[in-house]
């Protein structure tokens, strides 16, 4: 018989089993919504790309060009300075559609998209994590 001063530790199990929490629906913001000018349409936005940017893209060119004959002695009439001045433009073209296409409103609808579906993977991957199905 234990002594009557002793006291135990135990402390008897949860009999109830264990809940499984279910969270509520992801509140996603509302996807922007491109809508173009009244009378305006992709055609004229390409249009307005092409001329601010075909003057930018040549002035590169031209700078890439004098560069490459004034510091490497590049002949000035050479396919070497042929192609280093249309690399240059291609550069600056390149650069500015991509940089366009990121901050147009098709682009950042098209980023909404992208992030919206990484963050539900992103959550599909830790409810599996976290109730063992892989």
């Amino acid at each position: 018989m234990p002594d009557k001063n002793y006291t135990t530790r135990f402390v008897s199990p949860d009999p109830s089993p264990p809940r499984v929490e279910i969270l509520p629906p992801l509140a996603l913001p509302p996807a922007p919504i491109s809508e173009p000018m009244p009378l305006s349409s992709h055609r004229d936005r390409a249009h307005g790309f092409v001329l601010v940017t075909a003057p930018l893209a040549a002035a590169t060119g031209f700078v890439v060009l004098l560069i490459a004959i004034s510091a490497f002695a590049v002949p000035v009439l050479s396919v070497a300075a042929l192609l280093l001045a249309l690399a240059g433009f291609a550069a600056a073209w390149t650069l500015a559609y991509a940089l366009h296409v990121w901050v147009s409103p098709d682009g950042a609808l098209f980023f909404h998209v992208a992030m919206t579906w990484r963050m539900l993977f992103l959550e599909g991957r830790e409810r599996r994590r976290r109730y063992g199905r892989k």
